[in-house]
């Protein structure tokens, strides 16, 4: 394994005007998140992204997010990924083939506040990028540029509410929604059809984009425009066989502990990207080339930087916006507690539902079904999980690896993609950083963090009242 930098992917093939297109390519092109970062008590706000109903009940106080990376691989000199693609000019040299990120997932500095009775807020920024060869035309020699490429990068400000919604005894079920305001930071989709030889080019080139040949910019992380929506909402149900342990009777009131993990069994549903937002501002560029010439290191290093400079004398021609639907998500998650010592075992499906409507146009970034088994270990804010996870459109079996110390999480969800294979998935890698405070313990008026005689003295007080008024 040879680093050559530091390294920090189905598809809708429309009829486009001039341009046959006949895929003879894969539909195995798409993004995979397990997330397992998300899974345990102390999250925070990462676990608000695969269910805002966590948020309730964390063992966070107070969290704020310096910001998240998560990174997916794809064959560099076949995808070239685009600049909005972060660190897509990174490369790694990995069974034969050389890798850079054909996605990647900032989430981006957030805000979460646990409230009084279990009630949490959280404010949150994303921005998701993906770009990667997305269809093949006829032929596949090494002459011919009969393919396309498309990217899409949008970025998002979250706003989270979660609190419990019904507590019996031993059962618990809490809520929460979170708002997306989505903005389009940039669409592009390359195709080109012809035959490219020693010194000349001879086709046809067709350039759909919103910012034609003009590169990812630090501020496009952070949102600036609002151009639609999108909602998560999530439930959680938790089983708290020994629930009595965790009441405490202070100030008149029965107050639940938010400092421990109650649950024996933890079963969440959630809905995730259901909304849509547009694209703006797109041009479409169209050029017929008859023995153009070209120079010797035409299209050796970046075939689709290459075409795209040959479009640049052509003029635009202004189009309607693009509305891009999302793929909504819906995600299944147990997690189970096995015994006092911090050992949880967690099961995960998730899966995305791809929507066409009002987008006629490739769409990089389209979620994989997955599912996963995860063992995990977690104690006082620190975790190590290994996930066992298989992804249904390619078929495809991985093992990952995670550790969290405090604040600072890193991993990969494809530890065997270094061992190369047919089976073997595309390589990730993800790491963040948080600072946060734990949630605290109660505390009775008296300042007291136990029950005593005051408490004693304040519920019996509290009885009387309850009786003088007749309830």
């Amino acid at each position: 394994m040879k680093w050559t930098h530091l390294c920090f992917a189905f598809f809708f093939l429309p009829y486009r005007e001039g341009i046959a297109q006949i895929s003879t390519g894969s539909i195995k092109e798409g993004v995979m998140e397990v997330g397992v970062w998300q899974f345990n008590n102390f999250a925070g706000i990462q676990g608000g992204y695969l269910n805002p109903a966590s948020l309730s009940d964390s063992r966070i106080g107070w969290q704020v997010q310096l910001g998240s990376l998560y990174t997916q691989g794809g064959i560099t000199n076949v995808d070239n990924p685009d600049s909005h693609v972060l660190f897509s000019g990174t490369s790694l040299k990995l069974n034969k083939h050389l890798w850079s990120p054909t996605y990647t997932d900032v989430r981006g500095p957030g805000f979460m506040l646990q409230l009084p009775n279990r009630h949490a807020f959280s404010i949150s920024t994303r921005y998701r990028a993906a770009s990667y060869q997305t269809k093949i035309l006829f032929g596949n020699s090494t002459t011919n540029v009969n393919r396309g490429w498309t990217t899409e990068a949008f970025n998002e400000i979250g706003l989270s509410y979660a609190l419990p919604i019904w507590v019996y005894k031993k059962h618990h079920i809490k809520a929460g929604v979170t708002y997306k305001f989505i903005g389009g930071v940039y669409y592009e989709d390359l195709v080109s059809q012809g035959a490219l030889g020693a010194s000349h080019f001879e086709g046809t080139l067709l350039n759909t984009s919103t910012k034609f040949n003009k590169p990812f910019e630090w501020n496009h992380l952070f949102p600036s425009k609002n151009n639609g929506g999108a909602f998560d909402i999530g439930i959680i149900y938790d089983f708290v066989p020994d629930f009595e342990q965790y009441l405490h009777p202070m100030d008149g009131k029965t107050r639940i502990d938010v400092t421990k993990n109650k649950y024996l069994v933890r079963i969440g549903l959630s809905m995730l990207d259901y909304g849509s937002f547009a694209y703006k501002g797109v041009e479409r560029r169209e050029g017929v080339f008859v023995n153009q010439s070209v120079p010797a290191a035409f299209g050796k290093t970046n075939l689709p930087n290459d075409l795209r400079l040959l479009l640049t004398e052509h003029s635009p021609q202004s189009q309607p916006d693009i509305t891009r639907s999302l793929a909504t998500i819906f995600v299944i998650n147990a997690d189970v507690r096995l015994g006092k010592k911090g050992w949880y075992v967690n099961a995960l499906i998730n899966s995305a539902k791809w929507s066409n409507k009002g987008f006629y146009s490739p769409k990089p970034y389209t979620p994989f079904s997955v599912a996963a088994l995860t063992p995990r270990f977690e104690k006082r804010g620190a975790e190590f999980s290994m996930p066992l996870s298989y992804w249904r459109q390619t078929k495809q079996w991985a093992v990952g690896m995670q550790v969290k110390i405090g604040g600072l999480f890193f991993g990969t969800e494809s530890l065997n993609s270094l061992f190369g294979g047919s089976k073997s998935p595309a390589p990730t890698v993800y790491a963040g950083f948080s600072i946060q405070g734990w949630a605290r313990a109660i505390k009775g008026s008296d300042g007291a963090g136990i029950f005593d005689e005051n408490d004693a003295y304040a519920n019996a007080l509290g009885s009387q009242n309850l009786i003088k008024n007749g309830i």
